[in-house]
This record gives structure tokens, sequence and C-alpha cells, in this order.
């Protein structure tokens, strides 16, 4: 589902309520309530949060809860937040049963939408008010649900030439270690190719072998799979990296060896991931080498490593900032972007996205993080 067409669903499964001269409604965001440690960040507010809570409810308001009001991201265990904050719950019970309490769920609390602490209390993506005089409408969300899905889709949108890209995260639902990994292409040599299955990975083939110039940086293994890691790159450093780490050495040991690629004067970055999927437990890092600003002279190494990753959230690194003569190399850290549940859906907002001129293959894997056991698809534009 693209982005518009995920906020016109959004807006018109809203409840509707009423804004009247007579109505009360009072709007709370972010408490972010945790599990009482130190990362708790609700902790020190709690007294105060709950003294406004029961003024709000002994003055007849209606309470909005728009989104991000509990930390799952930290805390898998929603009964653990309830028990500390059991009192805060009490009162929103309150609410609840005189019909005035409504609650929107964020990213950090997106699992909420799956289940109800109050009964068949819904939590809801958005609320419309409506005033009861004019008919104007207020819509109301939680813009970290959408903003990150727009990101994503749209920046592939608005950058027609991107490279190379590698997405890894953790689906919303906590259960998939997530990766993507898409191809593009100006000449017809770069053009020239798809993706095919190799063993537990992929490689890049020719489609037309006839007319293959130069394969030496177009056909190699962009994914591999060494026991319970998952290699993801945009060239021949895959075999670095499984090589390096079968004989001990780290992701970025591994990569001590390799340096930008020699395509002068665009010195492409060597983009790489690593996921890392063991007894229940997801981690992931990604890895830039450039050039320094265009100069081949220096090599600036950059690895980010994303530990215990958060459900519903991943990261978006790429050979190029944009289109250009020569290609401008990535800039900054990997971008945060928003991962999806559902591999096809995933994979189709991504395909639609990219450049229908220069998109050439994409490669997209959802890994049973309890498991191990994965699923992928590929879709190439040559077929």
């Amino acid at each position: 589902m693209s982005y518009l067409s995920r906020i016109d669903h959004a807006f018109s499964d809203a409840p509707v309520l009423p804004l009247s001269e007579n109505g009360r409604y009072v709007l709370f965001s972010d408490c972010h309530r945790g599990i009482g440690t130190s990362n708790d960040n609700f902790l020190k507010n709690q007294h105060l949060y709950f003294a406004a809570l029961n003024y709000y409810y002994q003055h007849s308001f209606c309470y909005i809860e728009l989104g991000d009001g509990d930390e799952l991201w930290e805390n898998r265990s929603f009964s653990a937040i309830q028990n500390i904050h059991s009192n805060v719950f009490w009162l929103l019970s309150l609410f609840y049963e005189e019909h005035r309490l409504f609650m929107l769920f964020g990213n950090h609390d997106i699992a909420k939408k799956d289940f109800h602490p109050f009964s068949d209390c819904c939590f809801h993506e958005g609320l419309r008010l409506k005033d009861c005089v004019t008919g104007q409408e207020l819509y109301l969300t939680q813009p970290t649900v959408s903003a990150h899905i727009q990101t994503l889709e749209k920046e592939l949108k608005e950058n027609s030439y991107p490279g190379r890209g590698i997405v890894i995260g953790r689906s919303a639902d906590g259960k998939h270690a997530v990766t993507a990994y898409f191809i593009m292409g100006r000449s017809e040599n770069s053009r020239n190719r798809i993706f095919v299955e190799d063993g537990e990975g992929i490689r890049t083939q020719a489609f037309d072998p006839s007319k293959l110039v130069d394969p030496s940086l177009i056909i190699y293994a962009p994914v591999r799979v060494l026991g319970n890691k998952t290699i993801v790159t945009n060239g021949d450093q895959t075999d670095t990296i499984y090589e390096g780490m079968d004989h001990q050495l780290t992701f970025e040991q591994s990569l001590r060896s390799r340096e930008f690629e020699p395509d002068a004067p665009n010195y492409t970055p060597r983009i790489s991931g690593i996921m890392h999927v063991e007894n229940g437990t997801y981690s992931y890092a990604m890895s830039i080498l450039k050039s320094n600003n265009g100069d081949p002279s220096s090599c600036n190494r950059y690895t980010f490593a994303y530990q215990n990753a958060k459900a519903g959230e991943g990261h978006f690194i790429h050979t190029y900032k944009c289109d250009g003569n020569p290609l401008p190399s990535f800039e900054g850290e990997p971008k945060l972007v928003q991962i999806p549940d559902h591999m096809d859906a995933f994979a189709d907002m991504l395909w639609e996205s990219l450049n229908e001129d220069n998109k050439v293959s994409l490669f997209v894997r959802y890994i049973d993080i309890e498991t191990g056991k994965y699923e992928s698809k590929i879709i190439n534009k040559n077929h």
C-alpha cells in the first residue's frame, strides 16, 4: 500500500468525535510508560501525570492519547508496564467505562493495535474531530507512524538514482529480521543484469550474456549466509566478509582490506551489512567505505552497529546521494525507516518507488528470529 493510500485508508477508518462548544477534550502524546527502570522516561513524571489525569477525569474531559503511550520498543511485556503503573491504568479504565477514552498507537507502541488492555477498547491510527456547526474536521494521528513510511517511499520516488541500496531492520511485530537490496543502472552493461538464487544467497547474472562487457564490478554475490549470519553487500566484498568472519575476524576487521570501487571519477562506495540471528536475539551492523569527498588517496571507513534491533525499525544506506556526473557519494548515517510485517507489501512498495528507467533488480528476505527459517522474494526488471 502506498503512503498516500495508507493515509487515505487511515482517515476513512478514523472514528469521528463531535466538537462542540460544550465538548471537552484533553490530548496527551508520547508518555512512553515503561517498567520502572532507569530507562523509564515516564517514571519521574508519573505523579504529575496522575494528578493531571485525575483533574481531567473529575472535570468530565475526554482523554485522547496520540500514540507512544507505552514504550514497547525497549519493553516487550505490556503487562509489566501495567503492573508498574497500575494507578494510571486504573484511572484510564474509569475514562474507558464512561466512554471517554480514545487511544492511538504510535511507532513505539504499534503492537497495541493487535490487543486491547481494556476489554474491547480499540487502538486507532487516527481520530477525526468534527465541528458540529461548520462541519470542518481536524484529523489527529501519531506523525511518526506515517513519517517513517513516507521517508523511505518518498525518498526513493524523489531520487532518480540512489544507485545500489541496502535496508536492514526488524518487522513491526518483532518476529522477523528483514533485509532488502536493490541495484540500478544507467549504462546498458549495468542494466543487463538479474538476481538469481545461489544456495542460501543470491548472485547477479547477465540477462543477455552476449551483451556483457566488463563483469568486474557488476557480477558478484550480494547475499551469502555464514551460519547464523546473513551478509548483504553491493560488491564482491561479500566474499571478503564471509572469508574473514569464517576465520574469526569481525565484520569491521574483514573489511580492512577493501576500499571503495576503482571506478573513477565516481569512486562508488562499498556498502555492506551483516545480520546476526541467534537464540531468539537479533542485531545488525552496516558499513560504508568511501573516498574522501572524491579524493581517491584517502578512504573513509564508517561502521554503524545496531544491537537488540527494535521492532518496526530499520536503516537504509545507498551508494549515491543522487544522480550527477560524477555521482556524489552517500553522506551521513544510514537513514531510519520503518519496517512492515508483510514481505510482499514491503517488496512491492520498494519496487514501485524505484525509478522506472533505472531500476534493475530487488531482493527482500524475512528471517524468523525464533527459528532462523526465511522466505525471500526476487523481482527482476528483465525477465
